[in-house]
């Protein structure tokens, strides 16, 4: 059963961490987070689109060349279902994107929390290299689309019902990978280390997770989700590795 001043800290975290959200620092990264996505997913859209667009138009050419009556009716189509496309996958890639980009400036925002809320870890902790960072939100990334690819049929079969497990299934994978990440710059690197730091946690990664899913989901929040879910795992992994609260006073 949760206890009541587990559920005020949680609730306090996540509170703060939104706050957090308006610093001038914490605006900076996501400033960079979301141009970068934004660059990146509009070359990546577009190329797509164009691409399919080609292939498509190139085939209504042949029809048209044999005297098809169709070709002018293709075209009108193809062109609502390319522009319809690249709008969905931009919709559909940005949070994968962003939650990639995010990640590579992951670090600084691991500083932020540390100087404004725990000064007495300062110089105490390694400092993630850029590569290990791509690396981990690489892997965030793969892991999340192929996980959603394969279940794209459970889906569908489970119609309404399938906001249940993707939620689980998300909820597991992000809450362990930003685990992993964090767990990783506060220096527990082995398989039983993370075990006993998971076991020693209020709640479980997946639990994180799911918040950090659920707020993918909501328009504007979802933009600026991937920070918040750093700045969250970041204090539960610190709290419960180093037995010590904020200097908030006596909210806790």
């Amino acid at each position: 059963m949760i206890k009541k001043q587990d559920q005020k800290g949680i609730i306090y975290i996540c509170l703060r961490s939104f706050a957090d959200l308006g610093d001038v620092h914490i605006r900076q990264v996501i400033f960079r987070s979301m141009l970068i996505t934004f660059f990146i997913l509009t070359t990546l859209v577009v190329t797509i689109g164009m691409t399919v667009f080609n292939i498509g138009f190139v085939t209504i050419a042949n029809i048209d060349a044999t005297g098809g009556i169709f070709a002018d009716i293709f075209s009108i189509i193809l062109g609502f279902v390319t522009f319809g496309g690249m709008i969905i996958l931009g919709f559909v890639l940005y949070i994968p994107m962003m939650t990639f980009i995010s990640g590579c400036f992951a670090d600084r925002v691991n500083l932020f929390v540390e100087n404004k809320y725990y000064p007495s870890l300062e110089g105490q902790l390694p400092t993630l290299n850029f590569r290990r960072q791509i690396i981990l939100s690489a892997t965030l990334l793969m892991k999340m689309f192929l996980v959603n690819l394969v279940t794209i049929p459970l889906y569908l079969i489970s119609g309404v019902a399938a906001i249940i497990p993707f939620y689980l299934i998300n909820g597991y994978l992000v809450g362990e990978e930003y685990f992993f990440g964090q767990v990783a710059r506060y220096g527990d690197q082995t398989g039983a280390q993370r075990q006993e730091l998971k076991r020693a946690m209020k709640y479980s990664p997946t639990f994180y997770g799911i918040i950090i899913v659920f707020l993918s989901t909501l328009p504007i929040i979802n933009l600026v989700t991937p920070i918040f879910a750093v700045l969250v795992t970041a204090h539960a992994v610190i709290q419960t590795k180093h037995k010590f609260y904020p200097r908030l006073g006596d909210e806790f």
